[in-house]
């Protein structure tokens, strides 16, 4: 039934009409009983071999395990050991779903949300970028590639995505919080940004919106907005923060901060501050120009590469 929610119709009816057998497995919640965080990929790949039968089960076990005690024998056995664990645990763990028969008729899926900006941009994700994601790519005509001959593409098109790939995601303490940015600082996405906001934009914000005093300027109110559907659950932000005010939790839990976030980027300038933007507090209040990106969670590269854009802006 819960997994029913996440599926939408068009794969629902496919599954159906085409008969075909449907397994699931909760591999993050093995990693973390298992001891190795939310590192799924050994799992996943024993449960691969136990559903694709290209070898019989035991052989791929067996050289699934000599391959860890290669890897990760210098690491010590306890680090073998966990791997082992994971291997069978992928074998083990794997759920067969009975698709129901309602899926052969599946109800419509809501209305697409309407894409609001730049045309030009909008045309490029609801015409390129749309299909793609779906795994429809192959089905683009050459004319929809046109208007990018010269490789040029409109940028900005990561902020549409909100893919929300990531278990957990920082939750904000205000109270704890001293305003170092240091989170921000950090963050490879862009995906937690420090905002100042006078009382007007505050009182307009939604009501779940978390603020503390501005000490370095009382006439305004400060925000660290945080885009869960972005976030992709590194943890940085949570390992350089001083005073542990920032906290890793189920992404379900911090939903409603995703209009936060939104209503920040979309309504708060930039105010006065008297720390330069050379600084790290002062540069993390400039708008990032690289956001939301596809690179690894916790790269360093794109932290470096944002950054960059918020002390020189356009004129790099």
């Amino acid at each position: 039934e819960e997994l029913g929610q996440h599926l939408n119709a068009e794969a629902k009816k496919y599954i159906a009409d085409n008969n075909i057998q449907l397994y699931t497995i909760n591999a993050i919640d093995k990693a973390i009983e298992i001891g190795m965080g939310k590192r799924t990929n050994t799992i996943l790949q024993s449960a691969f071999f136990k559903l694709a039968d290209v070898m019989p089960i035991e052989d791929a076990v067996n050289f699934m395990k000599q391959a860890a005690q290669k890897s990760y024998g210098k690491k010590g056995q306890d680090v073998v050991e966990m791997n082992w664990k994971a291997i069978d645990a992928g074998v083990d763990a794997i759920h067969k779903v009975d698709v129901p028969a309602s899926w052969s008729n599946p109800e419509a899926d809501p209305a697409p949300k309407a894409l609001t900006g730049r045309p030009e941009l909008v045309k490029q994700i609801r015409d390129v970028m749309e299909p793609i994601a779906r795994m429809d790519g192959d089905s683009l005509p050459v004319s929809s590639f046109t208007a990018n001959a010269n490789g040029e593409w409109e940028q900005g098109a990561s902020a549409y995505e909100k893919r929300g790939t990531a278990v957990n995601v920082p939750e904000w303490d205000a109270a704890k919080c001293v305003g170092c940015n240091q989170c921000a600082f950090v963050c490879s996405h862009a995906t937690i940004r420090p905002f100042q906001l006078t009382a007007d934009e505050l009182a307009a914000a939604p009501a779940q919106t978390k603020s503390r005093d501005n000490k370095p300027a009382n006439e305004y109110k400060f925000v660290m907005a945080v885009s869960p559907l972005d976030c992709m659950g590194c943890g940085e932000c949570v390992t350089v923060c001083p005073t542990k005010a920032i906290q890793m939790v189920p992404q379900d839990s911090q939903a409603d901060q995703q209009a936060v976030f939104d209503y920040c980027v979309a309504n708060i300038s930039k105010k006065p501050s008297k720390f330069a933007d050379d600084t790290v507090i002062g540069s993390q209040f400039n708008q990032p120009l690289l956001e939301f990106s596809g690179s690894c969670a916790g790269c360093a590269e794109t932290s470096y590469a944002r950054l960059i854009t918020q002390l020189f802006g356009e004129k790099m």
